[in-house]
């Protein structure tokens, strides 16, 4: 029986030699044993830092975190709006002895009072014929001549005054004449 021995000279040789070995150990001609575990050889150099790998999959959601402190209140503000009309009155034909309607619609801030006028005179004041409703609707009823002409719709706060006309025409109603028979 015999022995293999080998001894590597230099570590760089090291690979070749130990291949040449493994091949002729295991040709039909010779019986190769395996001897004892060497010593531990001492630690290599690090090699060069390899690249970025792929990146890996997106992990789960984390826990919702806790709310923050409270900011700071703001200044406070208040917006301030002189009157505007939304809706303005419509010049309207009334018939003698009808019903005549007029109305306005406004906004503001603070709220306009709204309140109307006949052009040439002062606040209506109510009376029988003459009322306002919501202070946005006058109403003329049993209309006259006298009621032709323009009235106003005025709103105000402390920020403006808005004013709005319509003209009132008042037509008679047709009189049917009987001729004789």
């Amino acid at each position: 029986m015999s022995f293999l021995t080998h001894s590597l000279a230099e570590p760089s040789d090291s690979f070749h030699q130990l291949e040449a070995l493994k091949a002729t150990c295991q040709s039909d001609e010779k019986l190769c044993v395996q001897g004892p575990k060497g010593d531990t050889g001492s630690e290599g150099r690090q090699g060069e830092k390899g690249g970025k790998g792929p990146q890996g999959p997106k992990g789960p959601k984390g826990d919702k975190g806790d709310q923050g402190p409270r900011g700071n209140s703001g200044p406070l503000s208040i917006s301030v709006v002189p009157p505007t009309f939304v809706f303005k009155p419509k010049d309207l034909v009334g018939v003698r002895g009808g019903t005549a309607e007029f109305e306005c619609k406004v906004t503001g801030f603070p709220k306009p009072t709204i309140y109307w006028r006949k052009a040439g005179s002062e606040q209506l004041p109510p009376n029988a014929r003459v009322s306002v409703h919501y202070r946005n609707k006058l109403t003329i009823t049993y209309l006259r001549q006298h009621d032709e002409g323009q009235y106003i719709c005025i709103a105000e706060n402390v920020f403006g005054v808005a004013e709005s006309p319509a003209q009132l025409s008042i037509h008679a109603a047709p009189k049917f004449i009987l001729v004789g028979t």
